[in-house]
């Protein structure tokens, strides 16, 4: 909004857009307004740079905001995996296990790609970018916590459970009653 007359005029400098709203009412905010954002968002004299800023909080916001409502998505499916794992237990119906494999895998699809998402954000570019507390006193510093390993550890489990739950459907023999399972296990001491 406030940037586009400079850009649509062809001015790339703040000096330049400064002249234009001092000169111009017409672009639609007061030189103070038009200050203020550009203090907010960066430092310098090129307003190519201050779009580019614009457009990567933009970014930042959609994929962080994507990755937001894919993971309660990734929970709840896993969630389901882990019920129907124990009504497999409970009933030893084998396409249980099928179906807990497939949700876990869907999970943990979703999981990983939320964590790219985040990852992937102009924002994540910040992140251990070494700053000196006190030079830099009052700006944003970003450093790495554990939620990336956290999230490869929520990958990682159910990368290891859902195959298994599948491949559980093609053990054993069906025609096996319980009696004779409870026989073998009684056997087997």
């Amino acid at each position: 909004g406030y940037l586009a007359p400079c850009l649509t005029g062809g001015l790339t400098t703040k000096a330049a857009c400064d002249k234009l709203y001092a000169d111009n009412e017409l672009t639609g905010a007061s030189p103070a307004v038009y200050a203020g954002v550009l203090a907010k968002f960066i430092e310098g004299d090129n307003i190519t740079a201050l779009v580019k800023s614009c457009e990567d909080d933009v970014e930042d916001a959609r994929r962080i905001g994507l990755a937001q409502v894919m993971v309660p998505i990734a929970i709840a499916l896993e969630g389901v995996s882990v019920l129907l794992a124990v009504g497999l237990v409970a009933t030893g119906k084998k396409p249980l296990a099928f179906a807990a494999g497939i949700l876990t895998l869907g999970g943990m699809a979703l999981t990983l790609s939320s964590l790219l998402l985040v990852r992937g954000a102009p924002v994540y570019a910040n992140v251990g970018d070494p700053k000196d507390p006190v030079k830099d006193f009052g700006t944003t510093i970003y450093t790495a916590g554990s939620a990336s390993l956290l999230g490869l550890i929520a990958i990682a489990l159910p990368a290891i459970a859902a195959p298994m739950l599948i491949f559980s459907t093609c053990c054993g023999n069906e025609e096996e009653d319980e009696d004779q399972l409870t026989s073998k296990v009684e056997n087997s001491y």
